[in-house]
């Protein structure tokens, strides 16, 4: 599993842009990602809940990695409860996503490619350095960390294998698609499952 090593975050500087709402704050996160592309983010932490505050990663659907609509739509319309409830909520924007847009002509590798697999290391290096930040934060419990993913599957079903800072995973709605069995092993979810 030495593709999903990777540099440790350290004391790199993380741009932040805050939004406020009644019930949330939201950060915008910068950070550099593999490869040296920059990684966003958003933090979203409840204003009515004392810290440090559980956490949901949030591994979002099909729509958002295809640029549909965007990570922080998708998080306040499926986890604004959980924040009110006072859990913050953690979303990193997928290549792709109407944030992070491919480049211009750009297609998806076949399931089968090593290409393939070093987009699944990206994707689940990118989440392993938000959780170095999250883990840095005083308004965080680093002991309460859990992944909740929505439809999809793939490498959201890597993730917690190869992430021992998640202490739980949520999946709602999650399969796999028969493309995913064609995938090299490394970066198949069938055996990580």
């Amino acid at each position: 599993m030495s593709h999903f090593d990777y540099d440790p975050l350290g004391d790199t500087v993380i741009s932040v842009d805050t939004v406020d709402t009644v019930d949330w704050t939201r950060e915008e996160l910068h950070y550099p990602g593999p490869e040296g592309r920059t990684v966003i983010a958003y933090l979203y932490l409840p204003k009515h809940a004392a810290a440090p505050h559980q956490t949901l990663v949030y591994a979002p659907p099909l729509p958002v990695h295809a640029g549909w609509f965007s990570v922080s739509y998708s998080v306040e319309d499926m986890l604004a409860p959980h924040i009110k409830a006072g859990r913050a909520v953690f979303a990193a924007v997928p290549n792709g996503g109407t944030e992070r847009p491919s480049p211009e002509g750009y297609s998806p590798p076949a399931q089968g490619s090593i290409e393939m697999r070093e987009n699944v290391s990206k994707w689940v290096v990118e989440h392993r350095l938000g959780l170095d930040y999250l883990t840095r934060r005083d308004d965080i419990d680093a002991d309460r960390i859990g992944l909740f993913s929505l439809s999809g599957g793939g490498a959201s079903l890597i993730l917690p294998i190869v992430e021992a800072r998640f202490n739980t995973a949520v999946y709602v709605g999650v399969g796999m698609v028969p493309e995913f069995t064609q995938r090299v092993p490394e970066a198949n979810p069938v055996n990580y499952v």
